[in-house]
């Protein structure tokens, strides 16, 4: 089934509200129906609309995106998170001490003490030093995932024109492995009894791109083949 392939100007930008309630019950079932997955958590929906909608706002950039800028900087915000960490790994327990008492301690409240706004202060902000620790723990690990997947998308990149369209085939196939428990490689598969490509994953992603870009690829038979080579990599 041969289709007009997309050019990025068709593409309308919607908010993610915009696609979240897009992806309605009626559309979820039919997800879970044609692909024999369980319901579907309202996780792994808000984590499907974030990802469409990614890909509808990335599909406008097609030509002028460079994920290198945003690569470097998420690898310089990690490599600053590390140190920082390291820094405060080095404090002794004295120090570490002293840092809470000054931030509990601090200006207005050691010169105007009013008692029960002093003890909401010093309820949110007692050990610090180990709160902000766990948080710079979570920012660093978050921000070399991130620039991992950028790599991983710029991997793409180089064996293929449509990035976006590639890196949004790896993304729903993550999601549907989290609710089929197998993999997604195995579901997409040429069939000589259809003359034509088949498979759970195969019809979960024509049904989404059907729902949200149906112009984003020009056959099953083109769609097929850059599946399983995309899964390939």
């Amino acid at each position: 089934m041969k289709r007009q392939q997309n050019t990025s100007s068709e593409y309308s930008i919607e908010t993610l509200d915009a696609v979240r309630d897009r992806l309605t019950d009626e559309l979820l079932k039919k997800l879970c129906k044609l692909n024999d997955l369980t319901i579907i958590p309202e996780t792994s929906k808000n984590r499907l609309a974030k990802v469409i909608w990614r890909f509808k706002r990335d599909s406008k950039l097609i030509g002028n995106y460079n994920p290198n800028p945003q690569r470097k900087e998420f690898q310089n915000l990690h490599k600053s998170t590390e140190k920082f960490l390291n820094a405060l790994d080095k404090l002794t327990c004295e120090n570490r001490s002293q840092i809470d008492s000054e931030i509990l301690n601090r200006p207005p409240f050691n010169s105007r003490f009013y008692f029960p706004e002093q003890m909401d202060y010093w309820n949110a902000n007692e050990n610090s030093v180990q709160k902000t620790k766990n948080l710079i723990k979570m920012i660093s690990w978050a921000a070399e995932r991130v620039s991992k997947g950028i790599e991983k998308e710029l991997s793409y990149g180089k064996r293929t024109k449509n990035t976006h369209l590639d890196y949004f085939l790896m993304e729903l196939a993550d999601i549907f492995e989290e609710w089929a428990e197998e993999k997604a490689s195995t579901q997409c598969y040429y069939s000589a009894k259809i003359d034509g490509y088949s498979g759970r994953y195969f019809r979960f992603v024509v049904l989404i791109l059907d729902n949200f870009a149906p112009k984003s690829y020009h056959s099953h038979t083109a769609l097929g083949k850059r599946i399983i080579r995309v899964l390939r990599v």
